[in-house]
């Protein structure tokens, strides 16, 4: 008989909402914390059946029935545990996978060895790599960044931060003294694939991620100096899988439950600075945009959502995507709007924890946002103008979980932008109707906007297309040396690839929401513009990035010499410092310069 693997047992629950399977079957009102309704399983007329989100469990007090979601539907439905949770993993989207065809059961205490292998290892790590950033003198830099971000000692304790040496063997050696074999280390995401005695993090700030149940599964990395990404996050592994995971969760969710709101914000120093503020109920996705499995995991404690993001363009587009996912998962949703476009942890830095936490009160509606958003983009003055900024807010339209929703919401748009409510839904009707695709539009208006292809989207491009090309990118720059967004999109998009052992033309295709660059990719890989000489055409590209990156650099630091205060600077860095820095970029120049004259 086959046994489900625990992995996929596990991904399946972490992406099924036990509300909505439950109340596909019965009436379910809001009770405190839970939900009550009448049991299926026995007839009564008072509410008995209770369901708790945040434990993924179900219980009526009168016939004493209980369990997971597997354990509602095999009552329920007379399936066998198997059934049960296929028809979940259908439902949820998830590809089961099975122990072989007759379930061996030494397949399946193997992979729980390995498991609990792996939870012991992250536990032991993260003591370690503690205890190196509060006591090791190798720590000390990593101590003075954290100290000037005014992190307290409580928050370091609290979140359980800790250093990765600069030392990249230092690791592996390590672990092996402490008896842990090459080849189990070599699928802990802990090392480089090409080499596997190379730590994946060196000379960095570590933020522990732990699962819901406080357990360390993964490590956020933020650099201190040098080149590189300036932050990594461990790739997925058995027990890491980071669109199912939220980093502070477990420290949040006390306060999350007690306010059925979660603060959703975009990375560790946000989180941490919230925290500190006293605000214990922010979070962060770990290097993504907020997913549907974040989604529902955060239904289990909460009923509203605040997004936090920058307020540049490319974070308005990834508030409007978060309102998405949250308005299909049953979450209402505000958006925090700081004054000045400062993020959370500058605030923190720059004005103390008790201004943060009066700025966080200001929030705005999520329908407002999309609606601001949408009037900004358009010229609304027009009747054109306003048709289109009407259209843009129908994928928002049909996100929203109920049609007393949509219907609240088209009556807010038809007032905001003076039209009628009937006007909207009609059109909305034949947006839906077409599966989400315009109808009757024709001209340039109805087309995605063509891409400019820059010298960094041509060669970023080529490596795309070209498998095995991008691990040479990666090594020699990251996403912020880039100079237009759809470079950088496709340079992020490409490292998740790469640190998922992703190649397939799709898996890129799926990680990029910029429909013009998709369409430039697939135009690119159909014509085969990008299948010539494509060794120097990356080469030139890496070339050309490295030396604006470096004369970059120089420019601020040649600024810096030359207003350079010794009374005011001296105690954080001397000018000898700055002096010894520039000639180091001068070098890295010339090089470039002679590795182009042997080429040409």
């Amino acid at each position: 008989m086959k046994r489900i693997r625990k992995d996929s047992l596990d991904t399946v629950l972490g992406r099924t909402d036990l509300v909505a399977v439950i109340g596909d079957y019965v009436r379910l009102q809001r009770s405190g914390s839970g939900y009550k309704g009448l049991c299926p399983f026995h007839n009564e007329k008072t509410p008995s059946f209770n369901v708790v989100p945040e434990k993924g469990l179900f219980y009526c007090f009168g016939c004493q029935k209980g369990g997971d979601v597997i354990a509602f539907l095999r009552e329920i439905e007379g399936l066998s545990f198997v059934e049960a949770v296929e028809r979940l993993a259908e439902k949820s989207g998830v590809q089961l996978e099975y122990e072989g065809s007759d379930g061996s059961p030494d397949d399946g205490a193997r992979e729980s060895r390995e498991r609990d292998s792996l939870y012991e290892l992250y536990e032991r790590l993260t003591s370690a790599f503690q205890w190196l950033l509060r006591e090791h003198p190798s720590g000390k830099a990593a101590r003075e960044y954290l100290a000037r971000r005014k992190v307290s000692r409580e928050t370091l304790d609290s979140f359980r931060l800790g250093y990765a040496p600069r030392d990249r063997r230092w690791l592996f050696e390590f672990l092996r003294k402490k008896g842990y074999s090459p080849e189990f280390l070599a699928g802990t995401g802990l090392f480089s694939r090409d080499r596997p005695d190379r730590a994946f993090f060196a000379d960095r700030v570590i933020f522990p991620i732990t699962d819901y149940r406080g357990r360390s599964v993964a490590f956020g990395g933020r650099i201190l100096e040098g080149d590189g990404p300036k932050y990594l996050n461990s790739p997925e592994s058995r027990i890491f899988h980071k669109q199912d995971n939220l980093f502070a969760l477990s420290a949040a969710a006390k306060a999350i439950r007690q306010d059925r709101t979660a603060l959703i914000c975009e990375g560790y120093m946000d989180v941490l600075a919230f925290h500190q503020a006293g605000i214990g109920y922010a979070v962060a996705p770990l290097g993504t945009a907020f997913t549907d499995g974040q989604a529902r995991l955060l239904r289990r404690y909460a009923d509203q959502a605040v997004f936090c993001f920058d307020s540049d363009e490319a974070g308005g587009r990834a508030t409007e995507k978060a309102l998405m996912t949250a308005a299909r998962n049953g979450l209402r949703a505000k958006i925090l709007v700081l004054e000045g476009g400062k993020d959370p942890a500058e605030i923190l830095e720059t004005r103390g924890g008790e201004e943060l936490k009066k700025l966080s009160t200001f929030t705005i509606n999520g329908d407002d946002f999309v609606v601001r958003r949408a009037r900004t983009a358009r010229d609304t003055t027009t009747a054109e103008g306003k048709a289109l900024a009407l259209k843009s807010l129908f994928p928002y339209m049909s996100a929203l979980d109920s049609e007393i929703r949509l219907a609240e919401f088209a009556d807010f748009a038809a007032r905001e932008f003076r039209s009628k409510t009937d006007r909207v839904l009609a059109d909305f009707e034949k947006f839906r109707s077409s599966g989400g695709r315009e109808t009757g539009a024709s001209g340039p208006e109805s087309r995605v906007p063509a891409l400019r292809p820059t010298s960094d989207l041509a060669f970023l491009a080529a490596a795309a297309l070209n498998p095995g090309q991008f691990a040479a990118v990666r090594s020699r720059m990251e996403a912020a040396d880039l100079d237009d967004e759809a470079s950088r999109e496709l340079f992020l998009a490409l490292e998740e690839c790469f640190r998922n052992d992703e190649t397939d033309l799709d898996d890129l295709l799926a990680r990029v929401s910029n429909p013009g660059l998709r369409n430039f990719l697939m135009e690119k890989a159909a014509n085969g513009e990008y299948a010539i000489q494509v060794d120097r055409l990356i080469r030139d590209g890496i070339l050309n990035v490295r030396e604006r990156s470096l004369e970059r650099r120089r420019s601020r630091l040649v600024r810096q010499i030359a207003q350079y205060d010794t009374d005011r600077e001296a105690d954080s860095v001397s000018v000898n410092d700055l002096l010894y820095e520039k000639m180091f970029i001068d070098q890295e120049l010339e090089k470039i310069k002679e590795e182009r004259n042997e080429r040409s």
